[in-house]
């Protein structure tokens, strides 16, 4: 389960909620050619998406996640006005494993690995490993 977010958009400070929304459906759209018809995504929030990838091992999953991160670093954002941006993305992910069925914690570990990748110089993908001394 990616949780993400365009890096440097700052989206809604930077361009403004209508500007910030185009260059956030256009990353949306890269997001969808990204993932495979199997995987469920949608955006969560202001700047945030998050998606469900069905039936995937921690190999596979990587390989998604990296095939969307570098599609938009790769994509140019053209914003109705002409305006143009190239943005990056953080991601966060974590396995559903077993004892693992609450959705709110399974998304707010899927986070707290997307901040660990902000922090760590976005553009980049962390997944979230379980602290061994925890279990």
């Amino acid at each position: 389960m990616p949780a993400s977010a365009p890096d440097n958009l700052l989206c809604n400070d930077r361009l403004g909620h209508l500007r910030a929304d185009q260059a956030l459906v256009q990353a949306g759209a890269v997001l969808s050619d990204a993932v495979r018809s199997s995987d469920v995504h949608a955006r969560v929030g202001g700047e945030e998406f998050a998606g469900l990838l069905a039936q995937t091992n921690e190999t596979n999953a990587f390989e998604v996640l990296e095939r969307f991160r570098k599609a938009l670093e790769n994509t140019r954002i053209t914003l109705k006005d002409g305006t143009e941006l190239s943005i990056t993305v953080s991601i966060g992910y974590c396995d559903l494993f077993d004892g693992l069925h609450d959705v709110d914690h399974w998304f707010n570990l899927a986070d707290h690995a997307l901040y660990q990748a902000k922090a760590q110089g976005r553009n980049r993908i962390i997944k979230w490993v379980p602290d061994p001394v925890a279990r």
